[in-house]
C-alpha cells in the first residue's frame, strides 16, 4: 500500500480506539508509526534512487532497478524491509516496551496495521511482505497496491471511514452553516 494510505489508515484506527476506549493518543504519532516501516525500509533506497533516477516512481522500484543497486544497497534494503515488515519483530518490540513501561502506547498499533495492510497489497514481484521473518520467509502474493481500481476503492473507503469517525463534528459544522 502507498505510504500516505498507511498513515491515514493508522489515524483511522487510532482515532477509533481513542474514541471507543477514551484513551489519549496523538494522531500525528499514529500517522508516523503507520508509515514508519516504510521509512525504515526505503530511506536509503529512496535517497539513492533520487540521486540516480530522479523522482521516485513505483515502476522504477521493480526488479530492474533493484538489480542496479549493487549487492550492498540491495541487501540492506531487503534486510530492513524484512525487519520492519515482520509481525514477529514488532511483537517483540511491543513486548519489550510493555515490560519496561507496564503499558503499550496505543499509537504503536499503527505499525502492525501497516504490515497487515501490506500482506494482501503486495505481489510477489514487488516487495512481498515477509510478515513472519525471521521465523519464516513465507509471503503472500496479493493485489498490486498501485492498481488504479484498488487505489480508488482504498481512498474512497478512507474518506468514508473519516467521515464516519468525524460524523458528529460534521453534523455540528453543517448545523452552524445552516444557522447563518
Amino acid at each position: 500500500m502507498d505510504i500516505l494510505a498507511h498513515g491515514v489508515w493508522a489515524i483511522i484506527l487510532i482515532k477509533f480506539i481513542k474514541d471507543q476506549f477514551k484513551i489519549k493518543a496523538k494522531l500525528w504519532q499514529a500517522f508516523f508509526f503507520g508509515i514508519f516501516p516504510d521509512i525504515i525500509a526505503f530511506t536509503f533506497l529512496t535517497i539513492w534512487s533520487f540521486f540516480n533516477f530522479g523522482l521516485i516512481h513505483p515502476e522504477k522500484h521493480g526488479a530492474e532497478m533493484i538489480g542496479t543497486l549493487g549487492p550492498t544497497l540491495s541487501t540492506i534494503s531487503e534486510v530492513l524491509y524484512s525487519f520492519s515488515h515482520s509481525l514477529v519483530v514488532i511483537g517483540i518490540i511491543i513486548l519489550v516496551i510493555f515490560i519496561v513501561l507496564k503499558k503499550i502506547p496505543i499509537v504503536l498499533l499503527a505499525w502492525p496495521l501497516h504490515i497487515l495492510l501490506d500482506i494482501p497489497t503486495h505481489t510477489s514481484a514487488f516487495y512481498p511482505t515477509p510478515f513472519l521473518w525471521p521465523v519464516s520467509e513465507i509471503t503472500f502474493s496479493g493485489i498490486q497496491w498501485s492498481n488504479p481500481l484498488f487505489m480508488k476503492i482504498n481512498y474512497a473507503m478512507m474518506i468514508f471511514a473519516i467521515c464516519f469517525l468525524y460524523r458528529n463534528d460534521l453534523i455540528k459544522c453543517f448545523k452552524n452553516i445552516n444557522k447563518k
